[in-house]
């Protein structure tokens, strides 16, 4: 089990440079973006700011849960996740549990 902690880090839209909340987990040193969020994830994200949508990405194909801005509606794919990984504080991480990679975030 590898401690499970949520950022939510400010950040601004690639695309309109608007502020706007980022949500990542840490597992530890694994990152793991909104599109593998379990319930609890989702809701504590949105909770404290992150605007979390559906998406379609032309890159992988597939809708999935990101990132997005609530102004101009882009979205920050898993891909960019690594560009917000230097903002990542204890300030701006919320504790949450214990969690195993492989059991938990299987499709990570």
């Amino acid at each position: 089990m590898r401690r499970k902690i949520l950022h939510v880090v400010d950040s601004s839209c690639r695309k309109c440079e608007s502020p706007m909340k980022t949500a990542i987990i840490s597992l530890e040193g694994l990152i793991i973006g909104p599109r593998f969020f379990q319930k609890e994830d989702i809701e504590k994200a949105r909770e404290y700011g992150a605007f979390l949508k559906v998406n379609f990405s032309n890159t992988i194909q597939e809708r999935y849960l990101s990132n997005t801005c609530g102004k101009c509606g882009a979205f920050t794919g898993e891909f960019y996740l690594h560009d917000y990984f230097h903002l990542m504080t204890a300030e701006n991480g919320y504790q949450m549990g214990y969690a195993c990679p492989e059991c938990d975030y299987p499709n990570e």
